[in-house]
């Protein structure tokens, strides 16, 4: 009895961990597209396709109380694409406001506002609807597109080119 209650327990250890550990993933890669778009677009973020989904399946794949954390992150696209999504998860008011207050001098420039400009503006305006990231994702992914194995943001290595033996389309019907 001993050792099937041991053996349930690190298991549950395990599955709880690998929760996180996904969450906190997600969230780089997503951090990682960002900054891959500011790189490429002068400090602008563009939000490509690689970047769209990444996002969606963060925001799919995380509870609202493991993206608060992120809207402290250094990034002021991240710390304000967080926020956004926050908002349009229906996360309660009162943690809204507090991320909002603590943000208010947050001079840090994202689009044409301050950050915390553009928290406030994004809570006063938000609706009660929520935004399906999953129907989002699934649009996205629906748009045929060329895989090419090393191929991110229109970009590849050169290696990873050489290497490429074909080209292939999304959808099998091009």
């Amino acid at each position: 009895m001993k050792t099937l209650f041991t053996t349930i327990l690190i298991i549950c250890a395990q599955i709880l961990f690998a929760q996180t550990a996904s969450v906190d993933s997600l969230f780089e890669q997503f951090v990682k597209d960002i900054e891959t778009e500011q790189a490429y677009h002068e400090g602008v973020v563009k939000m490509d396709d690689e970047t769209r989904e990444s996002y969606y399946l963060l925001m799919i794949n995380s509870p609202v109380e493991a993206l608060i954390k992120y809207t402290d992150h250094a990034n002021a696209a991240v710390r304000c694409l967080i926020f956004s999504g926050l908002v349009n998860k229906n996360a309660d008011d009162e943690t809204l406001k507090e991320i909002v207050e603590k943000h208010q001098i947050d001079t840090a420039v994202f689009k044409p506002w301050k950050v915390g400009e553009y928290m406030k503006i994004t809570l006063e305006y938000r609706t009660s609807d929520r935004i399906d990231y999953e129907k989002r994702l699934s649009t996205l992914r629906q748009y045929p597109h060329v895989l090419i194995p090393g191929l991110r943001h229109g970009r590849i290595s050169r290696d990873d080119l050489l290497c490429a033996d074909s080209l292939k389309y999304s959808h099998v019907f091009y």
